[in-house]
């Protein structure tokens, strides 16, 4: 069940209920201009073949954690950026030329790098486990960025072994911030939802 909220909509249901709407959502931020923005939404987005305990509590750590720099985007090692930072450290302080100074630049760049990659490394690893072993079993996963916010959780399972249900539900929050964009996903679930009753 699909209804609005102040902040944007509330998906009610199973597990395929919520993916389908994310998926929804996905379409019509494409099909608006925001399909650059929406690599990260896209990789955390609820899929059919994932459970939420594991696969979604990964993806939320990881899109919360500490970024990646340039460094490890280029998939280079910090080790061996930090020994040609040094290697031309050593040689910029031997040469006095004007190239010297630019070399000497691009060693303590290199340098700072690699330092940088290993400090960020070691933090995502922190939050990773502190995300996945205490924040994540009391808090919903969530997401959060510049066209789409969202998060999920499970509804309360004492209530429902209670009254027998063996399915599992979960409740997902959505909010589009282009007031526009939003009317549009309302519209795409609403069509979705008369085609199918």
């Amino acid at each position: 069940m699909v209804s609005t909220t102040l902040s944007g909509m509330k998906v009610e249901g199973e597990w395929n209920d919520v993916v389908e709407t994310s998926r929804e959502v996905s379409k019509v931020l494409e099909e608006n201009g925001f399909d650059e923005e929406l690599d990260d939404w896209n990789y955390w987005r609820p899929r059919e073949e994932e459970d939420y305990s594991r696969d979604l509590v990964d993806k939320t750590a990881q899109v919360c954690c500490t970024s990646e720099n340039s460094l490890e985007k280029a998939d280079k090692k910090p080790g061996e950026e930090a020994r040609d930072g040094l290697k031309k450290v050593k040689k910029a302080i031997e040469d006095e030329s004007p190239e010297g100074n630019e070399e000497l630049k691009e060693g303590v760049k290199k340098f700072y790098l690699s330092a940088d990659t290993v400090a960020r490394k070691m933090v995502r690893n922190f939050e990773k486990f502190v995300f996945k072993n205490v924040i994540s079993k009391t808090n919903p996963q969530f997401f959060d960025s510049e066209p789409i916010s969202a998060n999920i959780k499970k509804k309360n399972r004492l209530k429902d072994k209670i009254k027998g249900k063996k399915r599992e539900e979960y409740v997902m929050e959505i909010n589009v911030n282009d007031t526009e964009v939003k009317e549009k996903v309302m519209n795409k679930i609403d069509e979705g939802k008369n085609a199918a009753g």
